[in-house]
């Protein structure tokens, strides 16, 4: 039997397309070893500017709705006309939608200081700015379903369904006496109008609900970068957006996990200052995130990933959320590999140059790599109970001397099918 283990409560969150498609991988895995998408000690959140139906041909992976939250619906085209329209009744908002801003969407014909000229019928777009407007419409229902899920991680329930879903699947006991603070997981892109456009709101929302709602064992985020879409900058005008939402979404990120002050003293990071509602400002210590991993189509020996294997990367981030949350041995060896490392991740490192220039910088980035060995055992074994089941079927349906025994032989499977809501198995 397997050790006691602490079990840690888990909230992934996906932004944008790319939150979307490893929430999905990842609930596939789950269901594909434990016949449910969701394990009691982890839940979902989907947030997207598009909500397209996703073709999937798993349903019972498919998010629900409970689990997704729409910043784009019929209204927010008019909502965003009425915000550019009359500045003074969301002042909140053009708080940081500057006029330089504006001018550059005037410029490039997407909204008109009277009308949205180009009605969104989905999507940010790839404007940053889009994704964090609606992050901001949408803030109400926003804090409610995030309150409501991690409200539901906390439960004692929880510690209930979580000892008994681990005792019948034989994954060991569990030590979880008080409900754990749970961990907060953000994918995102850094080049998608939604990822950039709300990670870095996403991160510090939840840092200030650390502070006066729900203790949380810490936030990581999982950023995807710009050529994992686009090879380059130049392959077009999406790509030049995607690259100049990563390196501004970067800069933030950098700058409010790490601030100097000069002359070898480090300083606190920066305070985030923002108001999320109408006369609620607020004042939040960073950093957003204890650490952001990063991905990309090539490593530092040069090689790289084709265009179209960016799946691949989707699916290895998948695994490896999936390993930290099933896997005892694999998910002990993370903790106590990012206990060793977050003193230098909060840290400071100076670089003395040949001009003797110091630099300071954030060390609370990181690569990303994950390498396996695996015997599939749920996967062949699904695969010969398919085979098997193929060749007793294809055995039953053969021609034969003995019309007597295969009609009986069809009429007990067949009941045995509907009994099993598979009536249309025979």
């Amino acid at each position: 039997m397997a050790l006691s283990q602490t079990i840690r409560p888990t909230l992934y969150i996906g932004l944008g397309g790319t939150g979307r498609e490893v929430l999905l991988r990842l609930r596939r895995r789950v269901f594909d070893v434990f016949g449910t998408a969701t394990l009691p000690w982890t839940r979902f959140l989907y947030v997207d500017s598009d909500m397209c139906p996703v073709d999937t041909a798993f349903p019972e992976v498919d998010l629900r709705p409970g689990e997704r939250v729409a910043l784009f619906d019929e209204g927010t085209s008019a909502t965003i006309e009425k915000v550019l329209r009359t500045p003074e009744t969301f002042s909140f908002i053009h708080e940081w939608l500057d006029e330089r801003t504006l001018a550059d969407w005037f410029h490039r014909g997407l909204v008109s200081r009277v009308e949205v000229q180009h009605p969104i019928s989905h999507g940010a777009m790839g404007v940053r700015g889009f994704g964090r407007l609606m992050f901001f419409l949408k803030f109400a229902e926003i804090e409610s379903a995030v309150k409501n899920t991690l409200s539901a991680l906390c439960q004692a329930d929880t510690i209930v369904q979580t000892q008994y879903f681990r005792r019948e699947h034989h994954l060991g006991d569990t030590y979880m006496a008080h409900p754990e603070p749970p961990m907060v997981q953000i994918v995102s892109s850094a080049a998608g109008g939604t990822g950039a456009g709300t990670l870095i709101d996403f991160a510090f929302f939840f840092r200030h609900l650390e502070a006066t709602v729900c203790r949380l064992a810490g936030i990581t985020s999982y950023v995807f970068l710009p050529n994992v879409y686009d090879s380059d900058a130049k392959s077009g005008p999406r790509a030049a957006r995607g690259y100049a939402n990563a390196y501004a979404t970067l800069k933030e990120l950098n700058h409010f996990c790490f601030r100097y002050f000069g002359d070898g003293v480090a300083g606190p990071t920066a305070d985030f200052e923002v108001s999320w509602q109408e006369r609620k400002p607020l004042k939040v210590m960073g950093p957003p995130v204890n650490v952001t991993h990063l991905f990309e189509m090539r490593n530092t020996s040069g090689v790289s990933l084709a265009p179209e294997s960016r799946q691949e990367l989707f699916s290895v981030l998948a695994e490896y959320l999936f390993l930290d949350a099933t896997s005892d041995s694999f998910s002990s060896a993370v903790r106590s590999g990012a206990s060793a490392v977050g003193p230098a991740l909060a840290g400071m490192n100076f670089i003395d140059g040949k001009s003797g220039f110091h630099q300071a910088f954030s060390r609370r980035f990181a690569a990303f790599g994950l390498s396996k060995l695996e015997v599939p055992a749920n996967t062949i074994r699904a695969a010969c109970a398919a085979q098997l089941g193929a060749d007793i079927a294809g055995y039953l349906l053969r021609e034969s001397q003995d019309g007597a025994f295969k009609y009986d032989a069809l009429e007990a499977l067949t009941g045995a099918t509907e009994r099993r809501g598979d009536s249309q198995l025979f």
